[in-house]
């Protein structure tokens, strides 16, 4: 159950970004691709993954011993643009479900924490998470 926790975090997350980049790109479509892309991308840089790679339940159940785990993505830019292409996908369906939200400000926020939300926990359903854990979580060896 503790990828439910893990969604809610990539939910704010993906919010948080939003909130930066919807002052520079006006286009929603663009900023769904974009805050995919740059979600993924910044999250290698931040350290994020490497604690999804220690913590993250996914590879909890693939590594025994996690702690000694780092990400080493070497498919950085094909999974930050897989995430911004599921982005644009899932969005534009949430878009035309959310009609009735009259303030757009508001439905892209909705819209872009249930991105978030829904984009890991089916990464968590579908095995993508086992592969990420599998290709980009190496056992950092202490000297």
């Amino acid at each position: 159950m503790r990828y439910l926790f893990e969604a809610v975090l990539v939910g704010i997350y993906s919010v948080i970004i939003y909130l930066f980049i919807s002052y520079i790109i006006p286009s929603y479509t663009l900023s769904l691709v974009i805050v995919g892309f740059i979600k993924h991308y910044l999250g290698y840089y931040l350290g994020i993954h490497t604690i999804y790679c220690k913590y993250g339940e996914k590879c909890l159940q693939i590594h025994e011993n996690n702690t000694n785990y780092i990400s080493n993505n070497n498919f950085i830019y094909v999974y930050s643009l897989l995430d911004g292409l599921l982005y644009i996908l899932i969005g534009t369906i949430l878009s035309t479900l959310f009609f009735w939200i009259r303030n757009y400000k508001i439905k892209y926020i909705i819209i872009l924490f249930l991105l978030g939300f829904i984009v890991h926990i089916l990464s968590e359903k579908y095995f993508i998470h086992n592969i990420f854990c599998s290709t980009n979580c190496k056992k950092y060896n202490y000297i």
